[in-house]
């Protein structure tokens, strides 16, 4: 009692129809939430899908940013619209259905919606992704054994080979053989392999360039630093012993000499200090003496 045979039983058809479109239109509107063209517009201001191979996918996305933590935003985006599709139609279908019982089908059902409009989104004119991580998301809740299956073939196919592209058409593959084996109810085996299909015509021209060998293979990025803040290359010739090594550079020492200036000579003293000086000193007393007697007229005569 997986397929749509037990909500027709158990819905009207009008009812059953009506939540079948209804479940549809919102798997399908999530898929339009495109991780890499959002983070890519948001975060870096560009559009993904102008750059690589064109394609609006994760594998595109870290080609052309890199980036850990940015990558890791693209994958949380493009599966949780799948796990909130898958439990919103749940979520629906349980509140109609007698005793709450939701079969597999609607998770088939609301998921592979939700796949389509990741390929084909509406909002960003059907150019969208390749659907790989919303198929393998649905793949992991389905049923564990097709998640095996799906996610098994895709690491063997890029651990051998190195190419996201070989790995994901083994896993598309895997996903609609696996759910048909498992699961042979012709609601859920059909569209499985419709949308195993789907993803791998989307890798048509991945799948042509491995033919040619020109697939560009897987690369993790590492952080670079700005372009002008890279050094400049080495000239290979050129060994360190040929380099010139430059002179320092000669400081000049301006110092100012100034010579001091010469000291005030002392003005010689007037004739009559040194006269005078003479005088006190009692040296020419005898010149005197001697002027005096030759003229006699200078000494002064005795009054009476």
């Amino acid at each position: 009692m997986e397929g749509i045979s037990v909500i027709l039983t158990q819905l009207s058809p009008g009812l059953a129809a009506g939540l079948l479109v209804l479940t549809a239109a919102i798997g399908y509107l999530l898929g339009n939430c495109n991780g890499a063209v959002m983070v890519s517009k948001l975060l870096f201001h560009d559009d993904v899908r102008t750059h690589g191979s064109g394609n609006g996918g994760l594998t595109n996305f870290h080609r052309t940013y890199g980036g850990r933590w940015v990558t890791i935003v693209v994958i949380a985006v493009d599966m949780l619209k799948v796990v909130a599709s898958v439990v919103i139609a749940k979520v629906i279908f349980a509140h109609v259905m007698p005793h709450g019982y939701v079969p597999l089908f609607v998770t088939y059902w609301a998921g592979i919606f939700t796949v389509v409009g990741h390929v084909f989104p509406f909002a960003l004119k059907f150019h969208g992704g390749k659907g790989i991580l919303a198929g393998g998301t649905l793949a992991l809740l389905v049923d564990w054994r097709v998640a095996v299956c799906a996610w098994g073939c895709f690491l063997i196919g890029v651990l051998l080979t190195r190419w996201v592209s070989m790995g994901s058409l083994l896993a598309a593959t895997a996903f609609g053989v696996s759910s048909a084996l498992f699961h042979p109810v012709p609601s859920i085996a059909i569209p499985a392999l419709l949308a195993g299909a789907l993803i791998d015509w989307k890798h048509k021209e991945n799948f042509k360039r491995i033919l040619a060998g020109t697939e560009s293979q897987l690369t993790f990025h590492k952080a670079h630093p700005p372009e002008e803040d890279l050094p400049e290359p080495e000239d290979p010739e050129e060994s360190p012993e040929d380099e010139e090594v430059p002179a320092p550079a000669m400081e000049t020492v301006h110092v100012e000499l100034t010579r001091p200036a010469p000291a005030a000579a002392e003005a010689p003293a007037p004739a009559e200090e040194i006269a005078a000086e003479e005088w006190k000193g009692g040296q020419h007393w005898d010149q005197v003496d001697a002027w005096l007697e030759d003229h006699p007229g200078g000494k002064g005569e005795e009054t009476e």
